[in-house]
């Protein structure tokens, strides 16, 4: 699951992308590529303003490659903060 923070209008939204095969824990790569498309096509489509956060993710998503669980937890941690810095400013 990859945790994601953005804004919409003036309210600050967290939004879950969870890949389709959840029935077991085999294939962490292709369930994160599941869950990683999601987010990439609910940034393109919204076009959400991008940061450092969201480029790493874009960065994955371009190259298909799996960094492990830390890496996305590190970007959406990235991401969170930075959203959370433009809306307090």
């Amino acid at each position: 699951m990859i945790h994601f923070t953005y804004e919409s209008g003036d309210v600050v939204r967290l939004k879950h992308f969870c890949s389709d095969s959840n029935e077991t824990q085999d294939d962490p790569a292709g369930k994160f590529f599941e869950a990683l498309e999601k987010l990439i096509n609910f940034v393109d489509e919204r076009s959400l303003p991008t940061n450092l956060g969201i480029d790493g993710f874009r960065d994955l998503y371009q190259r298909q490659h799996f960094p492990g669980l830390g890496k996305v937890k590190e970007l959406s941690i990235m991401n969170h903060m930075l959203v959370m810095q433009e809306a307090i400013v």
